[in-house]
């Protein structure tokens, strides 16, 4: 079962919310996708847009949680952060595009698959952590468009004759 907040954020948001982000722990942006077997790290989402192996990442705090799980796919050449059974969060960022700004979100999973083929919920840390981000954003983004949090920067661009996108 998975919890997720979307919204919509302006790069100098994203700013303040990875600066919010940074003080929880020893936080990591992973690429979802990579060629390289530990994931590539990125500083910002900003980094991601228009990346040939997509833009979605991950959030990983290795203050709190294990390494997350990378598999290879060789028939691809690449290697897949498996989200579902790892304590990451997901991210979509968003991205201003063409006069559009582009539905964000994080997303958790809060179960994993156990080696015995049960389901357990990820640790109470990890899922305390993700509940810190997401009240943040909510808390921050007051502005709503279709049950979307909306930061003061977006709806100013909202303003200017920008777009609110659909996630991509």
């Amino acid at each position: 079962m998975g919890r997720q907040v979307r919204f919509y954020m302006t790069p100098e948001d994203e700013v303040e919310f990875l600066s919010f982000v940074r003080t929880t722990g020893d936080v990591r942006i992973i690429a979802q996708t990579s060629e390289a077997p530990n994931g590539n790290r990125f500083s910002t989402f900003q980094e991601l847009q228009g990346r040939r192996l997509g833009s979605d990442c991950e959030l990983w705090n290795a203050s709190i949680s294990p390494h997350p799980e990378i598999k290879h796919v060789p028939s691809r050449g690449i290697y897949c952060l498996d989200f579902l059974q790892s304590e990451v969060i997901n991210v979509s960022p968003s991205f201003l595009v063409d006069r559009r700004l582009t539905q964000g979100r994080l997303h958790v999973e809060t179960t994993v698959l156990t080696a015995e083929r049960k389901v357990a919920q990820k640790g109470t840390k990890f899922l305390k952590w993700y509940e810190q981000l997401s009240r943040w954003i909510r808390r921050h983004y007051t502005g709503r468009h279709d049950g979307d949090c909306v930061s003061a920067r977006a709806e100013a661009l909202v303003k200017r004759g920008v777009d609110l996108g659909g996630f991509r």
